[in-house]
């Protein structure tokens, strides 16, 4: 079989789901093919199409990941068969990973994407609302995706490492947070509850990079609140296993991998109730109500009560056996391709 993925202009989680299932499928003895569709504009993105336009007509299936990408596909396709009619179609497979948030314009744009998207064979979707969503678009087959976390090694630093390495004061309860920072992530709700926490002895640690990080810094130093924008960290497994509480203040979310990889080391988690949230973490974390009093309270909460901050710990242990694996991913694919 040969199975072509095709992304959009996107990273983390999508990009880290989409070459985990080629390096499956490549191991189980399937010709994968990948395209990146850049953002840029002009002779990049006209070769990057033109790609796209040859691998309908070659391949058997497509796989595409992300709204723009599934568009792309639905709509290659449909100009290989005109210009070749009687010619196999490949079978199409969209994954759709997040639901649009932000300016009314993102949103409109979404709701035109997600209309040619849904004309694929099969639409996978990484959470109930998705399903929903696509569904109400006109989507035949509509089925939840297995998004799995990889699996985490052993620790390989000292214990009490990371935190001397970061400078984290004694005593201080450490607050991790993995997030791009964008809108949809919740970050300025996170600054509004560091605010109501800034007189505790504590040091919120935010993970990843984006278009946000300005007005996040501003905000941060206006108000000398005890958070800190890390950047991009290639030891965020690390940064779990160190971490009182892991916090995820999301306004949308799919199936956070990060969240996953948080439960699998044994993390406590607290997250906003948003998406597919409650579905990854099941029992395995404490989700609150999306606002920054929400998040705030439960924080202070699981601060002055360790053995609740405790028994987190033993529910992500218990919701980790239960998780998704790659091989569980890699079965739901095959099956669908064949579908």
């Amino acid at each position: 079989m040969k199975i072509a993925h095709v992304m959009g202009p996107t990273h983390g989680g999508i990009r880290a789901h989409a070459r985990m299932a080629a390096a499956l499928q490549r191991a189980d003895g399937q010709a994968v093919a990948w395209l990146e569709l850049g953002s840029a504009s002009g002779r990049g993105r006209l070769a990057s199409l033109a790609r796209l336009g040859r691998l309908a007509r070659r391949a058997d299936v497509i796989h595409a990941h992300g709204l723009k990408a599934g568009a792309a596909a639905v709509l290659a396709v449909r100009v290989a068969s005109w210009l070749r009619p009687g010619r196999p179609k490949p079978r199409l497979v969209v994954t759709l990973h997040n639901y649009p948030v932000g300016p009314f314009w993102v949103r409109a744009a979404a709701a035109v994407l997600v209309r040619v998207a849904a004309r694929a064979d099969a639409v996978l979707a990484v959470s109930s609302d998705i399903a929903r969503w696509a569904s109400g678009q006109g989507a035949r087959l509509v089925e939840r995706a297995l998004i799995p976390a990889p699996a985490p090694g052993p620790s390989m630093v000292e214990s009490g490492a990371i935190r001397a390495d970061l400078g984290i004061p004694v005593g201080h309860f450490l607050i991790v947070t993995p997030a791009r920072l964008a809108p949809q992530k919740g970050l300025e709700l996170l600054v509004a509850a560091a605010a109501r926490l800034a007189d505790r002895p504590l040091t919120w640690l935010v993970a990843g990079e984006g278009p946000l990080r300005p007005r996040l810094e501003a905000a941060i130093n206006q108000d000398h609140l005890p958070v800190r924008l890390i950047g991009h960290r290639s030891d965020l497994i690390e940064l779990f296993r160190s971490a009182d509480l892991v916090v995820s203040p999301s306004l949308s979310e799919g199936q956070p991998v990060a969240l996953q990889e948080a439960v699998l080391v044994g993390a406590a988690v607290l997250a906003t109730a948003v998406g597919g949230t409650a579905e990854t973490l099941g029992d395995g974390g404490q989700l609150v109500a999306p606002t920054a009093e929400a998040v705030a309270d439960g924080i202070a909460q699981l601060m002055d009560h360790p053995e609740q901050l405790e028994a987190l710990r033993r529910r992500a242990r218990a919701r980790a056996a239960e998780l998704p694996t790659a091989l569980d991913m890699a079965a739901q694919l095959k099956r669908i391709y064949a579908r």
